[in-house]
């Protein structure tokens, strides 16, 4: 087993449609804007929405090794506010 990880994070959007991943990303990997991590990345959370107020993720890696936290946001873009 890895390391702990702990981060705090806030998102708001439409409930169903708009949401933040979490992914490790092997030290190295290149990422791309708009684009997920490639399948070696390892996912830890998903779906993270539906708060106003930071709200604390505790987490341990998967895996050991030399990893990048990714947060990635994805809006489908339907509202505007």
């Amino acid at each position: 087993m890895g390391d702990n990880i702990s981060f705090y994070w806030k998102g708001v959007g439409e409930s169903t449609f708009d949401y933040l991943n979490v992914y490790l990303v092997p030290q190295g990997e290149n990422l791309t804007a708009g684009q997920s991590p490639s399948d070696n990345a390892r996912i830890l959370h998903s779906g993270l929405n539906g708060s106003n107020d930071w709200q604390q993720a505790l987490t341990s890696s998967p895996v050991s090794g030399d990893y990048n936290l990714c947060f990635m946001w994805c809006n489908d873009g339907s509202l505007a506010g």
